[in-house]
């Protein structure tokens, strides 16, 4: 349990980092970004990976990010 906390801390820290500038990118390739996100949300049965469409988010995130919720 406690490290399910952590990982979700560092989540939301993420976050607050995150939405402090324009939609973030990444160097990393998408596979290797799916790979990491499907390991996140394997974490919890609840949480699932969806990949955003449109700018409807932003700042917070671009077109075609992958985001993990709940």
């Amino acid at each position: 349990m406690k490290y399910r906390q952590l990982i979700a801390s560092i989540l939301v820290s993420l976050s607050v980092v995150l939405a402090s500038h324009a939609s973030p990118i990444s160097s990393a390739s998408f596979e290797k970004a799916l790979q990491d996100a499907e390991m996140i949300a394997s974490l919890e049965p609840s949480w699932k990976v969806f990949r955003t469409i449109g700018d409807s988010m932003g700042p917070y995130f671009g077109d075609h990010s992958l985001i993990v919720i709940q």
